[in-house]
């Protein structure tokens, strides 16, 4: 009694959204290439032979790098996830669900993200997160008309 549900989604205008994917691209570059570094640097066939133990003030000197190259990698992969909670994350710009979303006049794309429980306590509300949905067009870019309607 008194719980309501809601969805949750970000929404974009189709302006807003290239910006998106604009600002979204090189971060996801940073984080790609991050990881590729710190890969070559630990890997068995190529990497840094510093690390291999051979004398030990080159190794510690390989194990600062590496520890570096993993310190780059880590910050770069939290601004990536951080990213993907205010930018496109789980689609490309070919296949994000777009269409004329009721109470707009304009296109939208849409990522749904979860299904929140709101139950009210005795001092306030509570807020949990139950799923997550998922969420289609009725119509397709060229099926829009301005008259047109699905009733």
């Amino acid at each position: 009694a008194g719980e309501r549900l809601y969805m949750t989604a970000h929404c974009w205008r189709e302006e807003e959204l290239d910006i998106a994917y604009r600002k979204m691209a090189p971060i996801q570059r940073r984080a790609e290439e991050a990881q590729r570094q710190l890969d070559d640097a630990i890997s068995h066939e190529n990497g840094d032979r510093r690390l291999d133990g051979t004398d030990l003030v080159q190794t510690f000197a390989g194990m600062r790098d590496t520890a570096q190259l993993v310190l780059a990698r880590d910050d770069a992969l939290r601004q990536w996830e951080e990213a993907k909670t205010k930018f496109p994350s789980k689609y490309t710009k070919d296949n994000i669900p777009e269409g004329p979303w009721p109470g707009q006049v304009e296109w939208l794309s849409l990522e749904p993200r979860y299904i929140v429980v709101c139950r009210p306590k005795l001092l306030g509300k509570e807020y949990h997160v139950v799923g997550t949905w998922t969420a289609s067009p009725l119509l397709k870019e060229g099926d829009w008309e301005e008259e047109a309607s699905i009733f």
